[in-house]
């Protein structure tokens, strides 16, 4: 899957990431657990949910105890850089960052990514090099490629080389765990976590308001899709969308995965549907078991959502 590179033509916002589905993905089993709280800030008030700490150990509901942080000393990304300077502080600044993504994937959306687990990150600062790893994909900022578990990205701006990172090694954390991932969550998901920042003590996701309102107009104008369309929309379809379809498909994909992550309801949801996915169950059948009233009233929780999308979701 592969999506332009500039989306300075219609929001001059950062550059665009993609990823490569090649096939050759394993599958690990999904278990839910213990809970700590998200708080949600919204014009300076603050809600708090009920959600998985994505620290250290936890039980769950069923009394099984897993893993759901990074193990002291791991080593959850390896990075190979050609052409271009990172420093140690960036190094572990995404380290750190991708640790915990991968708590929250496993507290809050209940995926197991597997003991070990590593990200193999290339960052290529010479666009010759990047175009001829890339191929078809030479116009995006980055990739991901399951066969090789490697996530490709290029170092051309420099200014979106943590985001792009981050966004790729979503790609890596999800297909890992989760075989027949829709197209629509791999990217939803990717664009949510690319926007993770740490703080003293949470990390935090912003809702990117304007974003949000650049979607809300563009759905008012007659495009987009309708959620039952983009739930299932092939991966081939992805890659041959022009480009501000393409904008708007990333765009639409990420509002969804942001007022699912917003409710420990919602993202109690999203794991099933999740753990349905892994388990062979077909995306829409699994939103109509686990969202209530399916996916007709998904797009209408949502739709309803949007006008107000914002804020900080902090973990």
């Amino acid at each position: 899957m592969a999506r332009p590179s500039d989306r300075s033509s219609q929001t001059g916002w950062r550059r665009a990431r993609a990823a490569a589905w090649l096939g050759g993905l394993a599958a690990f089993a999904a278990l839910p657990v213990g809970a700590d709280q998200i708080e949600v800030i919204r014009g300076g008030k603050s809600t708090t949910h009920e959600v998985g700490n994505g620290e250290g150990r936890t039980r769950s509901s069923h009394g099984v105890e897993v893993m759901i942080g990074i193990e002291p000393g791991s080593r959850t990304v390896d990075f190979e850089t050609k052409r271009y300077e990172l420093s140690s502080h960036e190094r572990s600044s995404i380290r750190r960052r991708v640790n915990r993504m991968i708590g929250l994937y496993r507290s809050e959306l209940g995926v197991r990514v597997p003991a070990g687990f590593q990200v193999d990150l290339a960052i290529h600062g010479e666009g010759r090099a990047y175009d001829q790893r890339a191929g078809a994909l030479r116009r995006a900022a980055g990739f991901y490629d399951p066969v090789s578990r490697k996530a490709v990205v290029s170092g051309r701006d420099q200014s979106e080389t943590h985001e792009t990172a981050l966004h790729e090694s979503s790609h890596a954390v999800l297909m890992q765990s989760v075989e027949t991932v829709p197209a629509f969550l791999n990217e939803g998901l990717a664009e949510y976590f690319e926007t993770l920042e740490l703080g003293a003590s949470k990390a935090h996701v912003p809702i990117d308001s304007r974003r949000a309102g650049y979607l809300m107009r563009y759905l008012e104008r007659g495009g987009g899709w309708p959620v039952s369309e983009l739930i299932e929309m092939p991966h081939p379809s992805w890659r041959g969308l022009p480009e501000e379809a393409s904008y708007v498909a990333y765009t639409q994909s990420w509002a969804l995965v942001s007022f699912m992550m917003e409710t420990d309801a919602n993202r109690s949801r999203l794991h099933k549907v999740l753990d349905s996915v892994r388990r062979g169950v077909a995306a829409t059948d699994a939103f109509e078991r686990h969202y209530r009233g399916g996916v007709e009233a998904l797009e209408r929780d949502w739709l309803a959502w949007l006008p107000g999308a914002g804020g900080t979701h902090r973990y």
